[in-house]
């Protein structure tokens, strides 16, 4: 049998072209047809009209954007990540440490199996159409090849098909777009006509755990213009909430957790995985402007708008509890206990980035850019080789960047959006010729508008500067509408809704200067934010709001500065971005963040971190009339512009409300960077008065001892959970209520028949007649225990106390119990634990991942002990 051009079986590749060429012959009957408003096809398929036999070559030079250009589709299309040469000092050095460290560092780690390693192959396709690089594609084709075994095995098993991540479909056209070879695509093409002649209306039904097969099927349409892939994953969303199949497992405890609770286009907020939400909120966006459906148009602003306005962190971050890696209540955004998985900064971003497109709204880029610079940018270190999993805003200290994690889902997220970051800088709009300017970045790109070649370049220095200079060169003069985003960080908005807010509202403007004329930005309204359709008018779209046009033509649409002109080889746009030092406050239903402050400048949020603080951050205080600066430090961390401030410090010395501060000079770095230098505090919010700040506690006068019979010992440093500090108990912290996450507690989980005790000593014999403690429940896998006890040393015995009244748990509040007075040297909290039993197969603690075995569970949590 002889072979394809990457060296494998021709039988199955020729079946499969065959099969491609007759979906694509249907797509160009489609450009003849009448009302034909397409893009033109990639140069691969009219070659593929004009040789029939696919001799010439089928995948080469296919569109390798994650949005290649289909018959019906969003109504702005993206450019190239390949046609952007990204040359700036911010982005251009972390792609470089991409592709050179983090790419085969990955690859090594993963061997030759789990599912992200196709997001490796993807993120390597866009890697080599930027740049050929013929070792890294002979090293991917190594990989292909092992890869194909296990897949040819799920074909050959149809209730494994729907098992296989979608991350490979996604993989596979994005490989042969970059290289023309097309083995791993043909594969998955049968692959997915196995799903299709298995499920679908009239057929079986599934509801998929992980929602990345969607996307793949629709990745897999684009590359072949075969209808039945976007429709399959549009069945396999339709049928999310219905009641016509068995749930097992995870999916029948709890059905918000897999976004399964009501019908896709009857859902209103974000709720669930975090990472599963956006991976199908990304597929609904797609099938929306596949479809024009307007049940899952409307379905994705309801749902943006949830989680934009009530559940997303400054930093762009989402998913509040580590429980089911979810999102939390409105308001919930605790910062310690912060969730924030890489993955779902990575799901966000382009989610956000497909409603841009979707609108033509710039409120979403905003977002977006948020994401990149913040919420994603700090899951991998500035050397590539260190990352993170959950990103908290806070720190005390024994938090840090992991080698390698058993769930390696996040190092490839960020892998692949950096390698194919350019393609999230401009848009074009087939309808208008128009071009759209996202993202700021020193660049050079070839765009084609409206059929004429034109040359796009960047000068700035972005995201340390605001300047930004755009240069047009159009191969002859041509006519179009330029669209440059105006940020709404630079129009006084941190983020679209009322979380947050700058607590100077009137910044100053930015200005547009075109062909050395000043076009001065005027103050427009703020969106609307709340979710009610009484501000939106129904379900109208954002991005169908219009400003007015001023005498020389100048308007504002959707967060766009519309220049409509006809444009001459060295034209030049120059908006100025101011960027002063912002200071940033929070809604009020924000628990964790009243009585704070946070600092951003440009698109950036900073934090202060310990090595810039002499060893401290959660000690500082930010009062109301302090003023900053900025300046640039090509020596610290890679290079970044510092904020630095007059602000306070409590001094060590000190402890309490009334403890008195020093003056501090305070330099905040960008979010991104921290934890690059070891282990410290962290913050990014600071207090605004001294008794929201905090130094490591002392031992409260009398104690000179604290005991236990012991905690959960933290075995890794790489996992965000900071309650295995003794201190906590005693760190004089007036706690919000039962769940609250804001500080640290202390955990504990006694074994079965033994009961879990903390013990304060005294130097001196003490008298005591009360005591108090305030337990922690997260109404998951920390519980409330089921009783406990006070006891006194005497002598060498422990006595119960005499209790006035029963040892009650009370939620919300402290447990507090008054006992006759006893003269002792040493007080004793005992705690029987409540046992929760779980079976093999739940979902279950410590992680929230199914068990392989029965377990009794015994976890409560300190939040403070006091005696009186």
């Amino acid at each position: 049998m002889g072979t394809d051009e990457a060296g494998g079986p021709r039988g199955s590749a020729e079946l499969a072209s065959t099969r491609r060429r007759e979906a694509i012959d249907r797509r160009l009957f489609l450009t003849t047809a009448a009302g034909a408003s397409l893009l033109p096809f990639p140069a691969a398929l009219q070659r593929l009209a004009a040789d029939p036999s696919g001799r010439a070559g089928l995948f080469d030079g296919l569109d390798a954007s994650p949005l290649s250009p289909v018959a019906a589709d969003y109504p702005l299309r993206p450019v190239r990540s390949a046609q952007v040469t990204i040359t700036d000092e911010f982005w251009r050095p972390r792609m470089d440490a991409n592709r050179a460290v983090s790419l085969p560092y990955c690859f090594d780690r993963f061997g030759d199996g789990g599912f992200s390693l196709s997001k490796l192959i993807e993120a390597a396709a866009y890697m080599i159409e930027e740049r050929p690089d013929p070792e890294l594609e002979s090293y991917a084709d190594g990989r292909i090849d092992r890869m194909l075994a296990e897949l040819e095995r799920s074909i050959e098993a149809p209730e494994q098909s729907v098992h296989v991540s979608g991350h490979v479909l996604e993989a596979a056209t994005a490989y042969a777009a970059a290289t023309g070879k097309s083995r791993l695509l043909d594969t998955v093409v049968r692959l997915a006509d196995q799903m299709d002649s298995v499920y679908g209306p009239g057929k079986e039904t599934y509801i998929s755990g992980h929602q990345g097969l969607k996307i793949g099927l629709v990745a897999l349409y684009r590359a072949t213009g075969d209808e039945r892939y976007w429709k399959l994953a549009k069945f396999f969303a339709d049928e999310r909430g219905r009641d016509d199949y068995e749930r097992t497992g995870e999916y029948a405890i709890d059905r918000t957790y897999s976004q399964d609770h009501v019908p896709v286009v009857e859902q209103s907020e974000a709720v669930g995985h975090t990472v599963r939400a956006t991976f199908l909120y990304i597929a609904m966006t797609d099938i929306a402007a596949l479809s024009g459906d307007a049940a899952y148009i409307d379905a994705v602003h309801r749902i943006w708008e949830d989680q934009t306005h009530l559940k997303t962190y400054l930093t762009g971050g989402i998913g509040s509890t580590r429980f089911h890696e979810k999102y939390g209540e409105p308001h919930e955004l605790p910062n310690l206990s912060a969730w924030n998985e890489t993955c779902a900064a990575y799901g966000s971003a382009v989610w956000c980035h497909r409603l841009a497109l979707l609108d033509r709204d710039a409120r979403y880029v905003d977002v977006m850019e948020r994401v990149l610079y913040n919420a994603l940018l700090v899951g991998v270190s500035l050397r590539g080789d260190r990352f993170f999993y959950q990103n908290p805003l806070k720190s005390f200290g024994d938090y840090e960047r992991f080698d390698w994690i058993n769930v390696p889902c996040c190092p490839p997220n960020v892998i692949r959006m950096l390698a194919s970051i350019g393609s999230y800088v401009y848009a074009t709009d087939p309808s208008s010729g128009g071009l759209f300017v996202n993202l700021f970045a020193n660049s050079d790109a070839r765009i084609d508008i409206a059929g004429v070649p034109v040359r796009v370049r960047q000068e700035t220095r972005y995201p340390w500067e605001g300047r930004v200079r755009i240069l047009i060169d159009p191969e002859r003069e041509t006519t179009f509408p330029l669209h440059v985003r105006i940020p709404g960080w630079a129009r006084g908005e941190v983020m679209p809704g009322e979380l947050y807010r700058f607590a100077d509202p009137d910044p100053e403007l930015p200005t547009l200067r075109v062909g050395g004329s000043e076009l001065p930005i005027e103050s427009v309204p703020a969106r609307p934010v709340g979710r009610g359709e009484e501000e939106r008018g129904g379900s109208e779209r954002a991005g169908e709001e219009r400003g007015e046009a001023s005498a020389d033509g100048y308007a504002l649409e959707g967060g766009y500065a519309r220049l409509d002109r006809t444009w001459r080889p060295g034209d030049a746009v120059e908006l100025d971005l101011p960027m002063p030092v912002r200071r940033v406050f929070a809604h009020e239903s924000i628990e964790d963040d009243r009585g704070r402050v946070a600092l951003q400048r440009g698109p950036l949020v900073y934090c202060a971190e310990w090595p810039d603080n002499g060893g401290r951050a959660l000690n500082i205080v930010v009062p109301d009339d302090a003023t900053f600066h900025s300046g640039f430090r090509p020596d610290l961390l890679d290079g970044i512009q510092v904020v630095l401030g007059d602000v306070e410090a409590i001094r060590e010395d000190s402890r309490g409300e009334d403890a008195p501060t020093a003056p501090h000079q305070l330099t905040a770095i960008p979010y991104y960077a921290w934890a690059n230098r070891g282990m410290g505090e962290m913050a990014v919010w600071m207090a605004r008065e001294p008794a929201a700040a905090w130094l490591p506690p002392v031992l409260p006068a009398p104690v000179t001892a604290v005991r236990t019979s012991g905690g959960v010992e933290k075995g890794w440093t790489g996992y965000n959970d900071q309650n295995d500090d003794l201190a906590a108990i005693h760190d004089g912290r007036e706690p919000i209520n039962s769940a609250d996450q804001s500080h640290r507690f202390f955990r504990m989980r006694p074994p079965v028949g033994e009961r879990a005790w903390l013990e304060y000593e005294f130097e001196a014999p003490v008298r005591v007649s009360s005591s108090r403690v305030y337990f922690f429940d997260d109404k998951r896998f920390c519980n409330f225990p089921e009783s406990w006890r006070v006891l006194w040393r005497d002598g060498g015995e422990w006595r119960p106390v005499a209790a006035d009244g029963a040892f009650t748990v009370a939620e919300d509040e402290w447990s507090t119990i008054e006992f006759e007075p006893v003269v002792t040297r040493g007080m004793r909290l005992e705690v029987e634990p409540r046992t929760v039993r779980y079976e093999a197969g739940q979902i279950g603690p410590p992680a929230a991942m199914f068990i392989d075995e029965d377990i009794e569970w015994r976890e409560f949590g300190i939040i403070e002990w006091q005696v009186g």
